[in-house]
């Protein structure tokens, strides 16, 4: 068989050339201007996590959250003018008060804060009561459940003299009036506290001591020799 001339056969090589390198081109470069998308396309995926991200971070808070928020913000913005109270959760079911006619267990929840300058309050807003009673609910529902919790109240900061027996627990109002500003610091249990729960007194249903004031140990356990 006879050899093409060479000039034919040099176009055979060049149009062989062009074809295998224009078809390698298009095949990875996606496409240009005009043509169709690639099914796959990973931007799509990151608007989509972003915008969930987003979504997320834009999730209302819940009113405990706002409420330990604002007592946060009580503390810093105006120290000089808020009255802070110990808050005490008790379960006042007719069954329980028929069980044990002489006494029940208050539990202690958390801090709250009323900016005001009436250092004699005992009312408080609907608005952070519905919060307590929730917190206390999800705190310690093996003792604190049902309809019939009642607050109680002691001066801030005195756990301690509650324990001795020198300091009141008064019952709450709740105010007609949702105007009070609150801030609620809530009490979280750890260790132990999850199976067994945390601070607790015994007192008369009304919040009144059952026995006079009492010394408490303070010494750790170093000290006491164990």
């Amino acid at each position: 068989m006879l050899a093409p001339p060479r000039p034919l056969l040099l176009l055979i090589i060049v149009a062989i050339y062009l074809s295998t390198t224009t078809s390698s081109v298009h095949a990875f470069s996606g496409g240009g201007f005009g043509s169709k998308s690639p099914k796959f396309s990973p931007s799509k995926k990151l608007s989509k996590s972003s915008s969930k991200s987003s979504s997320k971070s834009s999730t209302p808070l819940t009113p405990l959250r706002t409420a330990a928020l604002k007592y946060d913000s009580i503390i810093n913005l105006h120290p000089s003018k808020y009255l802070k109270h110990d808050v005490y959760v008790v379960n006042a079911s007719p069954s329980l008060i028929k069980k044990t006619p002489e006494s029940s267990l208050f539990w202690y929840v958390g801090k709250l804060l009323t900016e005001t300058s009436d250092l004699k309050l005992t009312t408080f807003s609907s608005t952070i009561l519905k919060v307590i009673y929730e917190h206390a609910k999800n705190l310690n529902p093996r003792h604190l459940h049902g309809s019939d919790l009642k607050i109680y109240v002691a001066s801030g900061d005195t756990e301690l003299d509650v324990v001795r027996n020198v300091e009141p627990l008064l019952p709450v109002e709740k105010s007609e009036e949702d105007n009070l500003i609150h801030g609620f610091n809530p009490e979280v249990y750890t260790g132990d506290e999850l199976t067994k729960g945390g601070l607790r007194v015994k007192r008369g249903w009304g919040g009144e001591y059952l026995k006079g004031a009492f010394e408490v140990n303070l010494k750790s356990p170093g000290e006491m020799g164990m």
